[in-house]
């Protein structure tokens, strides 16, 4: 099963790079914005999608995924199901007070050595040092 996921994020005024986690629902991890991939959508633009219904926010978001990683399908999916999600860069230009899932879930800005710190999947910290290479090369330009 193909999913999506954003990796919203944004530069400080000190130039530093933070990311936007959410808590998981069920287990109250820290976790990226992800779910499936709408029908006639674009994976990019449901990971978009995804960042403003679970996140609350808005920007312009990659149509290059910069990563996948893999966790075990949801409980209403076949026995050893996995779900390959692709992770997009969402560069935030608004962050919402209102949002869809905003008492279902919490959303904090982190460094990206904070979420190393804080995310429990290895999975997903994979991801995030994927993502920060990626953002060395931006500040490059």
């Amino acid at each position: 099963m193909l999913q999506s996921a954003a990796i919203p994020y944004r530069i400080d005024d000190a130039g530093g790079i933070l990311v936007l986690l959410v808590r998981s629902r069920t287990r109250q991890r820290w976790i990226v914005p992800k779910g499936k991939i709408g029908s006639r959508m674009l994976a990019s633009r449901s990971a978009e999608r995804e960042a403003f219904e679970e996140a609350g926010v808005l920007g312009r978001i990659s149509h290059q995924p910069i990563g996948t990683y893999r966790q075990p399908a949801s409980a209403r999916s076949l026995i050893g199901e996995e779900a390959v999600i692709q992770a997009y860069p969402l560069e935030v230009v608004d962050e919402l007070p209102v949002w869809q899932e905003m008492h279902q879930r919490e959303r904090r800005w982190f460094t990206i050595k904070e979420a190393l710190q804080v995310v429990r999947d290895p999975e997903i910290k994979a991801l995030i040092r994927k993502f920060r290479s990626y953002v060395r090369g931006l500040k490059k330009v």
